[in-house]
């Protein structure tokens, strides 16, 4: 060997591998976001339809119309819509019907009587001879060319009943009334919330000739 010095090579580095593309990356990230986003979208869309269309296909129930209309062959009036429905019972003479109040406190009844006088052997010739020994107050008012007894009852000082009584044009005799609902446990007098409900079916009273 010569003297000369040996010169060692520099060590041989391995080559780097290449990263990913960053851009490729971030844009495919992005792209997953937007599915991701846009199928969250979707599934809310049809979570509000379904729901709209159960809220219109259900509803609430439509209210009952403020007056109703009851009628028979003999007249006609207006009680409250929400009440009822009608409970209609045959009897001797004819029948009776009752509408109450949807908590059931309070009931309108009519009610058909016999128009035969037992003392003479006769009907009786109007209203007021039927009435004539009636212990309870009466005044007379005149609807539809008709005559009517109002006939009020109290209890402790409180309106615990009204009611009305006619012929009809067919001369039946027709009692209608308001009261407390005969089957309540614990009857109250009317509140003067309730006696508009009778002052409406004295004004639309209408008699069918």
């Amino acid at each position: 060997m010569d003297g000369s010095r040996l010169v060692s090579a520099p060590p041989i580095r391995p080559t780097p591998k290449p990263l990913p593309n960053f851009h490729f990356l971030l844009y495919l990230i992005l792209f997953f976001l937007l599915v991701l986003f846009l199928w969250l979208y979707r599934l809310q869309i049809i979570q509000i339809y379904h729901s709209t269309s159960l809220k219109l296909t259900t509803g609430s129930p439509t209210p009952p119309p403020a007056w109703a209309i009851y009628s028979n062959p003999d007249f006609k009036f207006d009680y409250p819509g929400s009440w009822g429905p009608i409970q209609k019972t045959p009897t001797g003479c004819g029948f009776i019907e009752s509408i109450a109040s949807p908590e059931e406190e309070y009931e309108i009844t009519i009610t058909t009587r016999c128009n035969y006088n037992t003392a003479t052997g006769r009907p009786y010739a109007s209203i007021t001879d039927y009435l004539r020994e009636s212990p309870s107050k009466i005044s007379y008012i005149t609807v539809d060319s008709i005559q009517i007894a109002k006939i009020s009852s109290y209890l402790a000082s409180s309106k615990a009943s009204t009611e009305i009584v006619f012929f009809s044009p067919n001369k039946v005799i027709y009692d209608i009334s308001l009261a407390p609902y005969t089957r309540a446990p614990d009857p109250s007098p009317l509140p003067d919330s309730v006696i508009p409900v009778f002052s409406r079916i004295i004004s639309t009273l209408k008699f069918i000739r």
